[in-house]
């Protein structure tokens, strides 16, 4: 039976404020806790995101030395990415991330994560939240579930391999001689069997590329970060 992941620290609590939920990931074939609504924007770019392969939420307990005294800091997510690279990211409201006890508990957490060879990051609302890129994520999404019959999959590759130019409106309109609806490559672009410019507003002359990295669930062991003492 595959274990069922738990995280160094509960999200999701009857204490807990009404701005945390559960995102369905389908890389990870589950929901993953967050907190806050900037936290479940991260989510999104995460599970878009060709390079991102596993994620985790609260993934461990760090012990720091802040002001003479040891505090527990957890920080909000593990990425597994595609080329094994390990990253933990801090996910905050700029305004948060600003402030001067958060930046020495950011330093010290850098530190204490470069002696292991881990990337630590802190990545703030302003960053996450920049458009068109995540309001055509959260577009894209919506359709997460929309397939095309297998022959139209089988079609679509051939005809990117023969077809320099192709828009998701010359699909949705069968310009190449069969037709997918708009839902369909849209669901298509999120599980990267379809790649565009995802930082370009998405309209029908939204050109399409072949997708590199077709979103597979996650079914490895989840790596570890094992700290210095």
């Amino acid at each position: 039976m595959k274990k069922v992941y738990q995280p160094a620290r509960r999200v999701i609590t009857r204490r807990a404020v009404i701005q945390n939920g559960r995102f369905a990931s389908r890389k990870m074939g589950r929901a993953i806790d967050f907190e806050s609504p900037v936290e479940r924007d991260f989510l999104f770019l995460a599970e878009y995101d060709r390079q991102v392969v596993g994620i985790w939420e609260q993934p461990l307990k760090v012990a720091v030395e802040l002001g003479g005294k040891w505090r527990n800091k957890y920080p909000d997510f593990k990425l597994l990415m595609r080329n094994g690279e390990i990253r933990i990211h801090e996910v905050k409201p700029k305004k948060e991330a600003e402030k001067l006890e958060n930046q020495a508990a950011f330093e010290a957490l850098e530190n204490l994560f470069m002696e292991v060879g881990v990337d630590y990051r802190v990545t703030v609302d302003t960053d996450i939240r920049k458009e068109p890129r995540l309001q055509n994520i959260k577009n894209l999404a919506r359709y997460a579930v929309r397939m095309p019959s297998q022959m139209d999959l089988l079609w679509l590759r051939q005809l990117l391999g023969e077809v320099a130019v192709i828009t998701v409106g010359d699909l949705a309109e069968g310009k190449f001689g069969r037709m997918l609806t708009k839902p369909t490559v849209y669901g298509l672009i999120f599980r990267g069997e379809l790649d565009i410019d995802i930082n370009l507003p998405l309209t029908n002359d939204t050109l399409l590329f072949k997708g590199d990295f077709p979103t597979q669930r996650y079914t490895g062991a989840e790596p570890e970060v094992a700290l210095c003492d």
